[in-house]
């Protein structure tokens, strides 16, 4: 009976790709639907491993050819990363040559087991101890970070809270608004020749806003930038050199401490990136059921390419008017293209239902816009992706900037119309375009701000993200934030 036991290594090769997520990009952290997760692997490999019994009428056998197809097709993309398939693979869409070179693996397996005459026992003990090694080492990479002082509390040099009392009906909502990578005005008209940027200016100054005319982001990178202005702080060394502490940053930030000892209900509309869930958020407001955690370990299978090669190639062009089939929607909201269109309207939807919900409310929402991969048209219509590619990185961009303008100057109609108290809004980049050269134009961000009733007195053009909330704090919540230096971080 124990010598069956060595027999299980099928159900260690589906469970490797998911405990080596968790304990890489998403050390630090528990991911969301991680144990539902593993439950849906366990059972695949269950029937995996049973079709294959079926097969064989072997059990040795089933266990070998089981294992082997788990792994080429749940660790696909790590697989060819990390091999020569990093040559033949191009991600995100599907290569036929790689899939081709899996088969002849896989059938090359069958063909060698099928031939094989001996008791296979000896083999699958070889598998089981491998399988064991591997999960063996993200455990203890795993265990070893909870017991680490990395695992506690690193958020620090933020001042702390002063006490304010402000009455509750006078507290107003406050937006913080993330359009990825969208340049400031001074680059799309200057550099990019996008002369319908002014119009969206003039727009936003019209309705109170304040656009700073010389802002620069803190750093050229989300990575980076988020982490900093969440927590009103430049980044010590040892953070940006740690992948752990600048996801810890991003969840387990500043702004939600302060929002919240001031009685502020905090909703996070993160995107499809780390910040798409958060634990210390009293909402989390996404258009998929899927967390980032499950979607990033479903694009390293075989499945992601080969559902995204049918998707983009025979159902893109109806993308949208597919989304109205509940079926159909789920089925092709595996691609990475229409779970972007699908986050982005739904977003935009849901935040102008804010003032609807009892306050106040601190808002976080972060749109993957006009940062690729590029879905919509200037008139903000899905752009299917063999269309997308026929136009040049600058014009897909622009596309996208005239998109989300358009759509942030609708939601400003409305947040301010339906608002009472006005509300407190801030827009910004969170870096420039970083595909244009030369690398200064990474920094120069949109950064505009509603500051009513006067706070508006304070900002000045060349103020960045590290400083606009401190700014907002002192004037609205009776702080003392020092303001920090404005200045790019290279």
């Amino acid at each position: 009976m124990f010598k069956k036991f060595f027999y299980l290594h099928p159900f260690f090769a589906a469970l490797i790709p998911a405990i080596f997520l968790w304990s890489n990009d998403f050390l630090g952290l528990l991911p969301k639907g991680l144990f539902s997760t593993l439950a849906v692997l366990i059972t695949f490999a269950g029937l995996i491993f049973f079709i294959f019994w079926l097969f064989w009428r072997d059990l040795g056998k089933a266990a070998i050819t089981s294992s082997l197809f788990l792994l080429l097709t749940l660790s696909h993309e790590y697989i060819y990363s990390y091999t020569i398939g990093k040559f033949i693979l191009s991600k995100p869409v599907f290569n036929v040559t790689g899939f081709v070179l899996s088969l002849i693996i896989f059938f090359a397996a069958i063909y060698v087991v099928k031939r094989a005459d001996k008791d296979l026992f000896d083999a699958n003990k070889m598998i089981f101890s491998i399988a064991c090694f591997f999960l063996l080492i993200s455990f203890i990479k795993i265990g070893v970070y909870y017991q680490s002082s990395e695992s506690q509390s690193i958020r620090n040099g933020t001042e702390s809270i002063i006490q304010t009392l402000i009455p509750s009906n006078k507290l107003r909502d406050v937006y913080y608004i993330i359009l990825d990578e969208h340049a400031s005005p001074e680059v799309l008209r200057d550099v990019m020749e996008y002369k319908k940027i002014d119009e969206f200016v003039s727009s936003l100054e019209k309705k109170g806003f304040f656009v700073a005319k010389q802002s620069t982001s803190n750093y050229h990178d989300t990575d980076f930038s988020l982490p900093s202005s969440l927590n009103m702080r430049y980044l010590t060394k040892e953070e940006i050199e740690s992948a752990v502490q600048l996801r810890r940053l991003t969840e387990d930030h500043y702004l939600k401490d302060f929002f919240r000892d001031k009685g502020y209900n905090y909703f996070n509309f993160g995107t499809i990136w780390r910040d798409q869930e958060n634990r210390y958020a009293d909402g989390n407001i996404t258009a998929g059921n899927l967390s980032f955690y499950q979607l990033s370990l479903w694009e390293r299978t075989v499945f992601y390419p080969i559902g995204t090669f049918i998707v983009r190639n025979y159902l893109g062009d109806n993308a949208l008017e597919l989304l109205n089939s509940k079926f159909i929607s789920k089925l092709i909201s595996f691609d990475k293209r229409v779970r972007y269109t699908k986050d982005t309207i739904f977003k935009l939807e849901e935040l102008a239902k804010v003032p609807e919900r009892k306050g106040p409310n601190f808002v976080f929402a972060h749109f993957f816009i006009p940062h690729e991969p590029y879905v919509f048209d200037g008139e903000c219509r899905f752009v299917a992706y063999k269309e997308m590619v026929k136009r040049s990185q600058t014009e897909n961009y622009l596309q996208a900037v005239a998109c989300i303008d358009k759509k942030i100057e609708a939601l400003m109609n409305t947040l301010l119309e339906k608002s009472d108290p006005d509300p407190i809004i801030i827009i910004q980049g969170d870096h420039g375009a970083r595909f244009l050269k030369p690398d200064e134009l990474d920094y120069k961000n949109l950064n505009a701000y509603y500051f009513p009733d006067g706070g508006d007195s304070l900002l000045y053009d060349s103020i960045t993200p590290v400083n606009s909330f401190r700014i907002m704090f002192n004037y609205y919540f009776g702080q003392n934030f020092e303001l920090l230096e404005d200045k790019i971080e290279l």
